[in-house]
């Protein structure tokens, strides 16, 4: 990935025209950002779509031109399902669907989920082919199109604020509580390749967390960790807000 984004650095610096990355994790854009800033003087700005996105691209420009949201390669593809048959649908459907076209996860950005629609940010190379093959999310038809909408605002995430016993820090225990899942399973799905941690896959169920970070296990949700006490004879008590 970071080898993508550090090509289209180097086309920016040699030809002297913007270019763009894919689609990077919040912590991935941060990260490449703060070390392109600090090694190069080219302009890096990050863009997701709309206000509140966590995927982004990141945007290089040589230093004498300014570089602009609008000029990101993004669409903003609507996709529009009937209330009663899409109202279990969730954002593993839309994304499984979209992928199953053969595009790449590097070209999709956030989706979010309304109560008869969802918005998805793509790069704009495979928006016609999106808006072409998408007909179905699940056994539910749905229709793509492109829009503009200025003032796009996400849907509030909806949580739950839970708090588990147990008696380490270790992924697959936190994941075991924290998803209600068997011990056996968790550890499973982290060897699976199914866990990450802040956005990072981790295969090692050992792995230790800690306060504020974000596990997302696929297919399951995501646990952000708010806060964790620790208890001389029952380990630890970890608080968390769960989405999905």
């Amino acid at each position: 990935m970071f080898s993508k984004a550090l090509n289209q650095v180097f086309i920016c610096e040699e030809k002297c025209f913007k270019t763009f990355s894919d689609f990077l994790d919040p912590i991935k854009a941060e990260l490449f950002s703060k070390v392109i800033s600090e090694s190069s003087d080219i302009i890096v700005k990050s863009f997701g779509g709309a206000e509140g996105c966590e995927r982004k691209l990141l945007g290089f420009s040589p230093y004498w031109e300014e570089l602009t949201e609008e000029e990101f390669p993004i669409d903003q593809i609507e996709i529009i399902f009937s209330k009663t048959g899409g109202k279990g649908l969730s954002h593993k459907d839309f994304l499984g669907s979209i992928l199953g076209l053969g595009i790449d996860r590097a070209k999709i950005g956030d989706i979010f989920i309304f109560e008869k629609r969802a918005v998805a940010f793509v790069n704009k190379s495979v928006s016609d082919f999106i808006i072409m093959g998408l007909k179905s999310v699940g056994r539910v038809s749905v229709e793509a199109s492109i829009v503009q909408d200025e003032f796009f605002i996400p849907p509030l995430l909806e949580y739950k604020e839970t708090a588990v016993n147990v008696a380490s820090l270790r992924l697959d225990a936190v994941i075991s509580a924290g998803f209600l899942l068997s011990r056996s399973l968790s550890l499973k799905l982290i060897q699976g390749d199914k866990a990450q941690i802040n956005w990072v896959n981790i295969s090692n169920p050992s792995a230790a967390v800690k306060k504020g970070d974000s596990i997302t296990l696929r297919g399951h949700g995501r646990l952000i960790i708010t806060d964790i006490e620790e208890r001389r004879k029952e380990g630890f008590k970890i608080s968390l807000r769960r989405l999905g």
